[in-house]
């Protein structure tokens, strides 16, 4: 039986006594529940689907809504268009002609004449004005070093002639004029005719005369630009310099970065916004990473997690996870290993460390070999990173999948196969707990600890287990990896656990540590297993270290004399004075898994 969620639930039951709760919570966080609202008319719900219809998350249940009730909400859409500030006025009339083009231009025209000649002849003049034509009272200005002569040039499609000067700094012009998720419209007839790659080699050259000139808060128009004409190369180069800018003190830009790397919206791009979202040490941009993540996530109608499920790149491997690089007389075979390092062997199977660069010997195809095996190496530490961490962050949270997923999603795929088979993997009963245990096979197939085949259905239920839960404990699935010698990318079996019931057990734990000494390089090795500094206190002093322990308790290690915001280094050792289990509420119950955790990172300490 399919079950509808809460709200919509309180709509059917309640009706209208129930709206008002109803959109308030909507309202409040819209990002998965903005289509609760789609059956409820009214001026108060037009204003947020005037709001919502030109984002990008939310774009698709406005559409929805306006075919629903354009009839009543017509008159609230072009109030909208006519008063209010001068940007309130301009988003709504681009929301007018954006309804216009939906279908409902006789709809918004008949709803003028109700209100009169003098408002429908300002609604005829919105809807038939020339959007290239709207133009800011004051035109910006283009600095000396974005002269178009100094960047790349602009190649129309088909013909490879470059764009003249004056048309290449109209272009930039029409960047200055674009806005996040509202640019030009001029821009969209540029890109239809010059080529996209050219474009984003200019686009990039304007970065790099913005970085020259030291990032002028008056040209951050620049780095948007990089969202509208930016391509998988462009995410290459910025993310790194994303991941340095909040060392610099330069929060802001990192942030509008994020908005860039969703803006250009390939996978390539995404799967870079989600490895910030849950890596980067930041919260704020961490956080506003895992936001826009929701936000494409909501758009595909899918978790955050299934979004990340689909957008880890293959890398131009084959199915096998391998790939050869052809130099013509002679080749060589990339592999990966558990943790996905790359290994090399030429065709006499001797190992070598790196791919050697063409020699006039070769083949011309060398080149692109060698460029193609560059970029792979660049691209793949980032990579196999992340995917590591977000399946071990599944054995730790409980995540599960539908076997299907995990075929069509994992298995298939060339680089998580190589995961997924060192792994074991557990069928959980309706009360997701570990009813069968299975590992892959090298034929890609379910088999037990025997070797014989599961047969598990596509609708099954599946996860990676966390060793605490393991039916049997993890002894004989060692047993069988050691055998097969399958090493795995991180601890499962062989990790150290501690089966605590209690706050009060997992603090006999943690009390063992006070009065430690330990070198201030192994506490801040702990934000590898998501401990975080406490927020600065005066002079930027931090004295706490901390870690959820689930949902209902967080870990909190205080020391002295504590870490200097500025400078975590500052002290070369601390005593931790106090380690302790805090609830987040009354009753809370203790996670085991995550306490377990908890207690094996403090006992890397010793």
């Amino acid at each position: 039986m399919v079950r509808r969620p809460p709200l919509q639930t309180l709509l059917g039951r309640f009706g209208a006594d129930a709206v008002p709760y109803v959109v308030r919570v909507v309202t409040a966080r819209p990002g998965r529940t903005a289509h609760v609202l789609l059956p409820i008319e009214g001026s108060e719900i037009t204003v947020h689907m005037v709001r919502w219809l030109l984002s990008r998350s939310l774009g698709a249940t406005a559409k929805q809504w306006f075919a629903r009730h354009i009839d009543t909400a017509a008159p609230d859409v072009i109030a909208a268009a006519l008063t209010g500030s001068t940007t309130e006025r301009s988003h709504g009339e681009r929301v007018l002609r954006a309804l216009a083009e939906r279908g409902h231009r006789d709809t918004v025209l008949t709803a003028t004449r109700r209100l009169g000649p003098a408002v429908q002849a300002a609604v005829t003049a919105v809807l038939d004005a020339d959007p290239l034509l709207e133009l800011p009272s004051r035109v910006p200005e283009l600095p000396s070093w974005a002269n178009p002569a100094l960047l790349p040039p602009v190649l129309l499609t088909g013909t490879g002639h470059a764009l003249p000067a004056d048309a290449a700094r109209n272009v930039c012009i029409m960047l200055a004029l674009s806005r996040p998720g509202d640019r030009y419209p001029g821009v969209d007839l540029i890109r239809g005719v010059v080529d996209a790659r050219s474009l984003a080699v200019f686009g990039w050259g304007l970065f790099e005369r913005w970085q020259q000139a030291g990032f002028p808060d008056k040209q951050a128009w620049v780095l948007t630009a990089q969202g509208i004409v930016g391509d998988d190369d462009t995410v290459r180069r910025l993310t790194p310099l994303m991941r340095s800018w909040p060392l610099q003190s330069a929060h802001r830009r990192a942030a509008a970065g994020l908005e860039v790397l969703a803006a250009i919206g390939t996978d390539a791009a995404l799967t870079q916004l989600h490895a910030i979202a849950v890596g980067l040490r930041f919260p704020a941009l961490r956080k506003k990473a895992d936001a826009l993540v929701e936000q494409v996530a909501d758009d595909l109608d899918l978790t955050s997690d299934q979004l990340a499920d689909r957008l880890i790149p293959t890398l131009g491997l084959d199915p096998d996870g391998t790939t050869t690089f052809d130099y013509g007389d002679r080749g060589f075979v990339l592999s990966l290993d558990e943790r996905l390092r790359p290994t090399l062997v030429d065709t006499t199977g001797r190992h070598v460390t790196r791919l050697p660069r063409p020699t006039e010997d070769d083949a011309p195809s060398a080149a692109d070999e060698f460029a193609r095996y560059t970029t792979l190496r660049k691209d793949l530490p980032t990579i196999a990173d992340t995917q590591i961490r977000r399946l071990e962050q599944a054995m730790l949270t409980g995540r599960s999948w539908s076997m299907g997923e995990v075929r069509a999603r994992l298995v298939a795929h060339p680089l998580m196969w190589q995961l997924c088979r060192r792994l074991v993997w557990a069928h959980l009963d309706e009360h997701q707990a570990a009813q069968r245990l299975f590992r892959f096979s090298d034929a890609r197939t379910p088999v037990g600890a025997d070797g014989a085949d599961v047969r598990i259905d596509d609708t099954a239920i599946v996860s990676i287990p966390h060793p605490l839960h393991l039916p049997g404990g993890p002894d004989p699935w060692t047993a069988v990896f050691d055998n097969l010698g399958i090493a795995q990318p991180f601890e499962q079996l062989r990790r150290r656990t501690f089966l605590l019931f209690t706050p009060e057990e997992l603090g006999t734990i943690l009390t063992r540590y006070e009065g430690l000494t330990v070198p201030t390089s192994a506490l801040l090795t702990l934000t590898r297993f998501g401990w975080q500094r406490e927020e600065p206190q005066d002079a930027g002093a931090q004295i706490a270290m901390e870690k959820p322990i689930g949902d209902s308790h967080v870990g909190v290690i205080r020391v002295s004399p504590g870490f200097n915001a500025a400078n975590a280094m500052q002290w070369k050792e601390q005593t931790i004075v106090h380690v302790y289990a805090a609830a987040l509420g009354d009753g809370a119950l203790l996670d085991h898994v995550a306490a377990s955790e908890i207690a094996r990172d403090l006992a890397t300490l010793e």
